[in-house]
């Protein structure tokens, strides 16, 4: 498995707390709001990084995984 890794915060980009379908307000993990992305306009298929702990998701996968587990 390879691991990617941006060096300090280049590329990467803060976005205001979620509205419909942008950033996600917090990490699942730690629940901080200092998350980024390397996308130019984030969607659904977006990945996410917490600067704070360093979990990296995506929302729509986190959402089908949560799903799965209640059924």
């Amino acid at each position: 498995m390879s691991s990617y890794r941006l060096s300090s915060s280049q590329g990467r980009r803060r976005l205001a707390p979620r509205s419909d379908a942008g950033a996600p307000a917090a990490c699942p993990a730690c629940q901080s709001s200092a998350i980024v992305t390397t996308e130019k306009k984030p969607d659904a298929s977006s990945y996410w990084r917490c600067e704070s702990c360093g979990e990296v998701w995506n929302d729509s996968r986190l959402d089908a995984t949560r799903n799965f587990h209640r059924g």
